[in-house]
């Protein structure tokens, strides 16, 4: 199941579209059809020359940059999470979830369930390094848990509609400049 549509109804009833999806924005990573209509859809699935790490778009086009479990994929998670904030507008949002490597992984690495996994990530890993992206204020940051089984099996408790990722959002803040006046 296509893991950003499992936070539908979780972002619905928490007013996430009115807050965070707002404008134009794109959505990483996102298969053959994007988890929104405001959002292009940009995916080698589409477009085999499509590429997370190196976007086709202009310094400060996007209200909204949305990934859903496409950054464990890229062999340089800090540099392409710097060109996802360089296509975000000022106070626009970047939201970027990824599998929990206690959950998903159950701290087990390489991944068992997903060979091509290529980092490991959880809450305080992935917050710290967005916290670190120019003029960046993490306005959410959580670990989703919602119809996980905690039973110390193994296989994939993600198959059906369990969610084990972290979902951090921050927000480009706009650049202040500080005016002096000489007397």
């Amino acid at each position: 199941m296509n893991e950003a549509n499992k936070h539908m109804v979780r972002r619905q009833k928490q007013s996430y579209f009115d807050k965070y999806i707002v404008g134009q924005g794109i959505d990483i990573g996102c298969g053959t059809s994007s988890f929104h209509p405001s959002a292009i859809g940009y995916d080698r699935l589409i477009d085999p020359k499509h590429d997370a790490s190196i976007l086709p778009f202009e310094d400060n086009s996007f209200d909204y940059v949305h990934s859903s479990h496409c950054l464990e994929h890229v062999f340089d998670p800090e540099a392409t999470l710097k060109e996802w904030w360089r296509v975000l507008k000022p106070s626009g949002h970047l939201i970027v979830l990824v599998p929990d490597f206690g959950l998903y992984e159950q701290r087990q690495w390489p991944s068992r369930y997903n060979s091509e996994h290529k980092s490991k990530w959880n809450l305080i890993k992935l917050a710290t390094l967005i916290s670190q992206l120019p003029n960046s204020e993490v306005v959410e940051a959580k670990r989703n848990s919602d119809q996980f089984d905690f039973t110390p099996h193994l296989y994939d408790r993600t198959l059906g509609l369990a969610l084990a990722d972290v979902e951090v959002i921050a927000q480009k803040t706009v650049s202040s400049y500080i005016f002096s006046s000489r007397i």
